[in-house]
């Protein structure tokens, strides 16, 4: 998944679901072009060694990430990439998860019970508003 696709899905998961946390934050790295590739760059990083994938841009291993706290107070690191939506298993540790999710909803819906019951409800009271519109027409 190249910078742009994935700052994309972050950024638009971010704005659409910030508000289900008590903590969120949207982190995006900044994109250096090259002649050949577009590298990704944090505040302290050497660029050979970020072209030859020897640095990460971060200290979480992700370079463009969610970081979040569910309503059961876990601490999240979620990110997107070609497999799909994953969270860190251990956020000091930085491990990643070997799951992977087509959609940020369905990793969420696994992870936190009341993002469930909160995403249920608002899309129930969509479908009812949605029904009554086209009831009253």
């Amino acid at each position: 998944m190249d910078f742009e696709t994935q700052r994309l899905e972050l950024t638009t998961i971010y704005n659409e679901y910030k508000s289900f946390f008590p903590k969120c934050e949207l982190i995006i790295s900044k994109a250096v072009s090259t002649s050949t590739n577009t590298v990704q760059l944090g505040n302290d990083e050497d660029i050979y060694a970020k072209i030859i994938n020897k640095k990460k841009s971060s200290n979480t291993g992700v370079d463009n990430h969610i970081l979040l706290e569910t309503q059961e107070g876990k601490s999240l690191i979620i990110s997107v990439d070609i497999k799909g939506w994953h969270s860190l298993n251990d956020v000091t540790t930085g491990e990643l998860q070997s799951t992977y999710y087509e959609t940020f909803e369905a990793l969420m819906n696994n992870l936190s019970p009341n993002f469930q019951l909160k995403f249920g409800n608002e899309l129930s009271n969509k479908l009812n508003d949605l029904f009554q519109l086209q009831q009253s027409q």
